[in-house]
């Protein structure tokens, strides 16, 4: 595993997308009987989206990166 700090964000944000979304789905067996209304997101739904853009961010630049 190499020490480059683009490599390093991407494993920690993966971690961090998994977390998330086993999150997500504890409280959503938690809570089967209450339903959304609305629409509503919840601050974990947020955060997992924004990890996910934030991913994809990541690997694209690394990829452009290495290709050069």
């Amino acid at each position: 595993m190499s020490d480059n700090p683009l490599t390093l964000s991407l494993l920690t944000n993966s971690f961090l997308i998994i977390i998330f979304i086993l999150n997500q789905n504890d409280n959503s067996k938690d809570s089967s009987s209450s339903q959304k209304t609305n629409g509503a997101i919840t601050f974990f739904e947020r955060l997992t989206w924004i990890s996910l853009i934030v991913q994809l961010s990541l690997l694209i630049f690394q990829i452009k990166s290495t290709e050069l």
